[in-house]
């Protein structure tokens, strides 16, 4: 399953509109650890498939997103429910710290 590259132009669209939950991937092209988390984020894409969204933002393209939810390094994982951030990670982290940030969004923790 591929994720979905969004932009300022459909952000608020896609992930403040969204009805259920959205997981957000702040990353770059050239970032290793994103490379590194690749098969690691498409794990737990295919295990919340039509219980979260998942889009992706490249910080080079978009730096108002990047400002907007002070993303200083990639990759950093944002989740959303209801509009507003609920929780994130940063870095390189493993298939169940992904997990739990879904958890607790899905959840409303």
């Amino acid at each position: 399953m591929d994720i979905e590259q969004v932009g300022d132009a459909q952000w608020e669209r896609r992930v403040l509109g969204s009805d259920i939950p959205v997981l957000v991937e702040f990353w770059s092209p050239s970032c290793n650890v994103c490379r590194t988390m690749e098969p690691r984020l498409h794990k737990v894409v295919e295990g919340y498939k039509g219980r979260v969204r998942f889009y992706r933002v490249n910080v080079r393209d978009e730096e108002d997103l990047v400002w907007a939810y002070e993303v200083m390094s990639t990759p950093t994982y944002i989740a959303f429910r209801d509009t507003e951030p609920v929780g994130a990670l940063y870095g390189e982290v493993d298939v169940t710290e992904l997990a739990n940030l879904l958890d607790d969004s899905i959840d409303g923790v």
